[in-house]
């Protein structure tokens, strides 16, 4: 917990969240927050990731204004460095190189993220779909529990970053993988339930469009299909904790509003691959290398 409290987890994770999941209308006020992130605690590698959350969500965010933030952060870093070459010990001057290292990486990360929306290549987020997931006390016994230990023994600044993490338990926002999923194992019409391959080899409405491929014509099994059981999400290329840690929050909890619980209630396991999982400093270090 002393981790979290000195990287300020709470306010990243609210931010990264908010830019994922919401759509921006104020785009001067994200800015604001970004450069607040900048200025304030975490490590070199949590406010480069920030950038880049900022940079890939906030598609209407101007390439001048993510420009000002990267420029911020590379004012810190300098000044910094300045101070420990100064006055700081032999270790904290042989750490400015891995620094230096790690900031130059995380530059070139952005300016190939940026490079993609300048080519129009990052898509439009539908906002409107990314609804909540609240946690029961029943599907999250283990995080409850830990939760309420930190805040036992937690004082000051420590307690409030415990508090703030508690609260965010319940305030998961779905995942795009998610979202397919719950549309796909509830039969939702007018989704990618209409679009995604069908196979079942029980069944022989097949239509004629469709027969040569050996899917289903699912329009005419509207109300007849079994409940899904079992689901594999295999994503084809990067995946990542989170995504994977979404899907089964959605499957303890279901939506906020209640509208998908029963569809995704049915499943009792979900299973997630992914060509390559990686941690957000590996992603950083491979979207450098594209740069």
């Amino acid at each position: 917990m002393n981790e979290v409290a000195q990287r300020d987890i709470p306010t990243l994770y609210e931010l990264e969240s908010s830019l994922a999941t919401k759509e921006q209308a104020d785009l001067n006020q994200v800015k604001t927050d970004v450069l607040g992130i900048v200025d304030g605690k975490g490590t070199l590698m949590d406010k480069l990731r920030v950038i880049c959350v900022y940079s890939l969500a906030c598609s209407k965010a101007p390439s001048t204004d993510i420009d000002e933030v990267v420029e911020a952060l590379q004012t810190q870093v300098d000044t910094t460095a300045a101070v420990v070459r100064a006055t700081g010990t032999s270790a904290a001057k042989k750490e400015l190189a891995a620094q230096a290292t790690t900031l130059q990486n995380g530059i070139k990360a952005i300016q190939y993220v940026k490079q993609l929306r300048s080519m129009q290549m990052i898509p439009q987020m539908d906002f409107s779909t990314h609804a909540k997931i609240t946690t029961p006390d029943t599907g999250n016994e283990f995080l409850s529990t830990f939760m309420k230990q930190a805040q036992n023994q937690a004082t000051g600044f420590l307690a409030k970053a415990t508090d703030t993490i508690g609260s965010m338990l319940g305030k998961i926002h779905k995942t795009e993988a998610t979202r397919v999923l719950q549309n796909l194992v509830g039969y939702v019409p007018q989704s990618e339930d209409d679009t995604y391959l069908y196979l079942d080899p029980k069944s022989s409405n097949s239509s004629s469009t469709a027969v040569n491929r050996g899917d289903v014509n699912v329009a005419s099994l509207r109300g007849r299909r079994p409940p899904v059981r079992d689901a594999v999400v295999f994503m084809i290329g990067g995946g990542c904790y989170a995504e994977y840690q979404n899907l089964q929050m959605c499957l303890r909890g279901g939506d906020k509003d209640g509208a998908s619980s029963s569809s995704i209630g049915s499943l009792r396991s979900i299973t997630y691959g992914s060509t390559e999982l990686v941690n957000p400093t590996t992603f950083m270090n491979q979207l450098s290398k594209l740069s």
